[in-house]
């Protein structure tokens, strides 16, 4: 293996999930209780929580991913699972995230006062959609979800985001989303707005009637609280929409990069750390994804494979990113620019990255 132009492949396989059912029970993880203890200058937070398969932790203090030696994961038993993290930035905000497939789950935990010793049991309900996690429509007609009111005393809120594919376009992908939970403005592709009758809840619009367009939409909960443990929780869950003229969303081969923003990823780095760099996409097929350092007038340099790591993280089918960490990360040495090169057989996109 030479460089890190072979770092990286992932095979993305359409799923054969049926379509027309209901999500009446997270298929996400779900989180049990949080304990969190602060002595002597160093915080133990410990989360306890269920999930139908074993899924990928991240943990991120202030905001910055935390490597991966400062995390264990143990079982309790065959539905439990436990996630242990100790540091010593004592009364900064930690969270924790953890990704299967079929979606993603974060909790934010407050760590304030200091000498703290707490435990909080957790109740976060998850919405009922129908249909999930599969929709197709006719052409012509408006595709439409129902996501079901939760009763519940936390705050939450939902958005849609949906990635679709855009022929013709400068881009191979757009981006249409929810503008707030009321209904949004007349024109907007994506909309949510209240049930008015029959059971309580929110009806999510996508306007296949004016534009024919196919792709995954990402329905996002967050719950708030002002007192406690737990300040917010968020789940995010991706849904295929496509027309019953096809057999999925893109057609195979397909590739697209996705903005920067649009999965709230922590691209921050500070000196003297492990630096993590995420490089999003969307793809049908086999992908491969490299990381340079971008130097004077635009020329990149390979990093050497001793210097960074990395994985790939699934979301549904369609939405990857792939997560490079650069070890002892220094500015001083490098400008902070960073080259994601994503690529099919038939395929390629590259865009830079300033950390």
């Amino acid at each position: 293996m030479e460089g890190l132009h072979t770092l990286f492949v992932l095979c993305v396989f359409v799923s054969s999930l049926a379509g027309g059912r209901a999500w009446r029970e997270s298929p996400l993880p779900v989180f049990k209780n949080v304990n969190v203890r602060t002595t002597n200058g160093l915080t133990l937070v410990s989360i306890r929580y269920s999930a139908p398969d074993h899924p990928k932790a991240d943990w991120f203090i202030d905001g910055f991913p935390v490597p991966q030696y400062v995390t264990g994961y143990f079982t309790i038993n065959s539905a439990d699972e436990f996630a242990l993290l100790s540091t010593s930035e004592n009364g900064k905000p930690i969270s924790v995230c953890l990704t299967l497939n079929v979606g993603k789950t974060c909790l934010y935990v407050r760590t304030q006062p200091p000498d703290l010793d707490q435990r909080e049991d957790l109740d976060f309900p998850w919405p009922l959609i129908v249909p999930a996690p599969r929709v197709r429509y006719d052409e012509g007609r408006v595709t439409r979800l129902f996501v079901s009111q939760l009763n519940t005393a936390h705050t939450y809120n939902y958005t849609a985001v949906f990635y679709a594919k855009s022929p013709g376009h400068y881009s191979p992908l757009l981006k249409a989303e929810s503008r707030d939970m009321e209904g949004g403005r007349e024109g907007d592709l994506v909309t949510m707005a209240p049930v008015t009758s029959g059971s309580a809840g929110w009806m999510v619009s996508v306007a296949t009637d004016r534009k024919e367009m196919e792709g995954v939409l990402l329905l996002n909960t967050v719950f708030t609280s002002t007192s406690g443990l737990v300040s917010t929780v968020t789940t995010s869950r991706p849904i295929n929409i496509y027309s019953r003229q096809h057999t999925a969303p893109f057609p195979p081969g397909f590739l697209s990069t996705i903005p920067r923003d649009s999965l709230d990823l922590p691209w921050v780095c500070r000196d003297g750390t492990s630096c993590q760099i995420t490089c999003p996409f969307v793809s049908n097929g086999d992908v491969t994804v490299t990381i340079a350092r971008v130097i004077n007038n635009d020329e990149v340099e390979q990093l050497p494979v001793v210097s960074v790591s990395g994985e790939m993280v699934r979301l549904g089918d369609y939405l990857g990113e792939a997560r490079f960490t650069v070890l002892h990360f220094n500015r001083t040495e490098s400008p902070g620019l960073f080259r994601c090169d994503i690529a099919t057989s038939d395929d390629a996109h590259f865009y830079d990255v300033r950390v």
